[in-house]
């Protein structure tokens, strides 16, 4: 499923907007950021309103040498940079959720920038949980130690939860 997202400044003026493809739409209501690939576009097109751009350059100027294997693999610790300044806001319930940058994210796949849910996708919630980002539970599971990950979630036929009109 395609989501698209508008993407506005500190003071919610929209300044242009972002898709992404997801096979979890059924989480979407647990999104409490979004990741872009340190190479995206619209860091350079939105430098002007990020306000630690040049902590945004430093970060993807370390990532720019490592190989696509490595920034993908699950063996390494978690690193990234919170894009101060730009926001995405979730299509769904209309809440401002911040946008960072992150070695794991590849501009060459799918649309370089990724909704993360981290109480039920390991890989954000290991990113979470050292940026110190909160994690909205959506499917009833236990994420105290990990993700309640998709897998697990449908094999234990389990209910949605904070999702509005789809809790249930």
């Amino acid at each position: 499923v395609e989501v698209t997202f508008d993407i506005v400044d500190k003071d919610n003026n929209k300044l242009t907007n972002a898709s992404i493809f997801t096979t979890c739409i059924e989480t979407i209501y647990g999104i409490t950021f979004m990741v872009m690939a340190p190479e995206h576009k619209l860091i350079d097109e939105l430098k002007e309103y990020i306000s630690n751009y040049d902590d945004v350059i430093e970060y993807k100027n370390q990532t720019m040498y490592r190989s696509e294997f490595d920034r993908i693999s699950d063996q390494k610790e978690k690193t990234g940079c919170v894009v101060d300044g730009i926001y995405a806001i979730n299509p769904v319930n209309n809440k401002k959720v911040p946008i960072y940058i992150a070695d794991f994210v590849l501009a060459s796949y799918g649309t370089g920038m990724v909704m993360a849910v981290p109480s039920h996708d390991e890989r954000d919630y290991e990113f979470a949980k050292k940026f110190n980002i909160p994690m909205i539970t959506v499917i009833d599971g236990d994420t105290s130690s990990k993700a309640y990950e998709k897998y697990d979630y449908i094999k234990d036929n389990a209910k949605l939860i904070n999702s509005e009109e789809f809790t249930g």
